[in-house]
């Protein structure tokens, strides 16, 4: 079941914020994870820091809604 709502997941976030951008936040996410308190402002601030270091631009809610799905994948694969 885990490996279908990570495929959903993944489309749909692909279609909402494009997929460079998705597959960008989604790894620096993962490579945060560990290494960053990534419970409330420390991962958006760590991986907006990982974000503009690699020169993406977006907008604020494209962000927010790209960690926090990422965490829902990350938390899934862990599961």
């Amino acid at each position: 079941m885990d490996a279908l709502i990570i495929a959903l997941v993944n489309k749909l976030m692909a279609w909402t914020v494009g997929k460079p951008f998705w597959t960008a936040v989604l790894n620096a996410v993962a490579r945060l994870d560990g290494v960053v308190d990534l419970d409330g402002n420390g991962k958006r601030e760590a991986v907006l820091f990982e974000l503009l270091s690699a020169g993406h631009q977006f907008g604020k809610r494209q962000f927010n809604r790209a960690v926090e799905m990422a965490l829902v994948v990350l938390e899934r694969r862990k599961a």
